[in-house]
């Protein structure tokens, strides 16, 4: 069984990880070479308001570009060089809407040998560490433990995740918990609708309280092509439609 292809950047890296969990029971047993992904979001009637993200893959399917797009327009672009099998350099530079260079970091990526994020080092542009976060998984692979450590304040902040699955895999639960603050804790349930090629994410603060959900459409390929968020009273917030090219 496929599973379906990830890239919100919502969470950063998380969201990777764990949408990536979200097995597509229409999937075909075919890879699709992508070349680039465009998000956007639009009204109700589907009607452009602003790009969210572009990114674009080498032939060899690595992500190589990425372009954040915040409302206020400023964006980020990210470049990626691969300098070992297990380690990507990422070099983030920050620009104001204006296209005037604000400032620039840089993220070493380290991998498993399963290509799953083990570490990411962060250097600012004095070369100084200035974050280091690690991951640890579960038995089935998924994102159990996010550790982000500030070395110049000697500080640790840890996020735990646990999971509940159905009897195919598949996420039916997952609970969020943030030890250094428990009001970010939060729950997420998740409703598989095959015949409609959709899943509903429905999103719970610490209190348990509904506090929106999320309606994922996707194709017989497993990418995602649409994301649309409404209240828990059903009333429409936000929606993101993806655009594809391959090679």
């Amino acid at each position: 069984m496929k599973k379906i292809f990830q890239h919100s950047f919502i969470f950063p890296i998380v969201s990777i990880l764990l949408y990536s969990c979200i097995q597509n029971p229409l999937s075909e047993n075919k890879i699709l070479e992508i070349h680039t992904i465009i998000k956007i979001q639009v009204d109700s009637n589907n009607n452009p308001i602003r790009k969210c993200f572009y990114k674009e893959y080498n032939n060899m399917n690595k992500l190589i570009k990425f372009i954040e797009y915040n409302e206020d327009g400023n964006y980020v672009l990210h470049n990626y060089t691969q300098i070992a099998d297990n380690l990507t350099e990422e070099k983030l530079f920050y620009y104001q809407s204006n296209g005037s260079l604000d400032s620039q970091m840089i993220n070493y990526n380290f991998y498993t040998l399963n290509n799953k994020i083990d570490r990411i080092v962060t250097l600012n542009h004095f070369g100084d560490t200035t974050k280091v976060q690690l991951f640890s998984y579960d038995s089935l692979g998924n994102v159990a433990v996010v550790t982000e450590v500030i070395p110049q304040l000697n500080i640790e902040f840890k996020t735990n995740y646990s999971y509940i699955y159905n009897t195919r895999g598949e996420i039916l639960k997952i609970s969020v918990h943030n030890t250094s603050n428990p009001n970010k804790t939060r729950f997420e349930e998740f409703s598989y609708f095959p015949n409609n090629s959709t899943i509903n994410r429905s999103v719970y603060n610490s209190l348990g309280e509904l506090q929106e959900v999320v309606t994922i459409s996707y194709n017989k390929s497993g990418l995602i092509i649409s994301e649309t968020f409404t209240s828990r009273e059903g009333r429409f917030l936000k929606k993101y439609l993806y655009e594809y090219t391959f090679r």
